[in-house]
């Protein structure tokens, strides 16, 4: 005779990230781990960070006055903002979100569609921020993507 199965908890049953979700984070953890690693003198230079910060960061006097480091930076910032991060705390945040609504939401939708909301998400935040910005600080982190979702 064999014992019944357990009962069914739909509400403890946690998707699985899929690879989408697998390939951001590990752009984006990857990416800080480096810099944070420089940060404290394992590898490279202390000035790697605010390095990847002028030539990543979402700076909104690029899409006024400023000159960019690079021809197409006024552009790819849009982009490269989500990548970077203030800190490993910054990004824990960030990625905790991630974990927390993602899988559930790639299971929704699929990973393309995720993958577009994603994107479109982290365009519309670099956007947002670029018209409503009043000092010249730049944006960095995932959030604005994290709230897209």
């Amino acid at each position: 005779m064999t014992s019944p199965a357990p009962p069914s908890a739909p509400w403890l049953a946690i998707p699985r990230p899929g690879a989408v979700i697998a390939v951001l984070m590990v752009l984006t953890c990857g990416l800080e781990l480096i810099v944070a690693a420089a940060d404290i003198g394992l590898i490279g230079s202390a000035r790697w960070r605010p390095l990847v910060l002028q030539y990543g960061a979402c700076w909104p006097g690029l899409m006024r006055d400023w000159q960019p480091n690079f021809a197409a930076q006024p552009w790819t910032m849009f982009l490269s903002y989500s990548l970077l991060h203030a800190g490993v705390l910054h990004l824990l945040g960030n990625m905790a979100v991630l974990l927390w609504i993602g899988p559930g939401l790639v299971a929704r939708i699929g990973q393309l569609e995720f993958l577009l909301l994603w994107v479109g998400s982290v365009l519309g935040g670099g956007i947002v921020f670029v018209v409503m910005a009043s000092a010249p600080t730049p944006m960095v982190g995932a959030s604005g993507a994290v709230f897209g979702l």
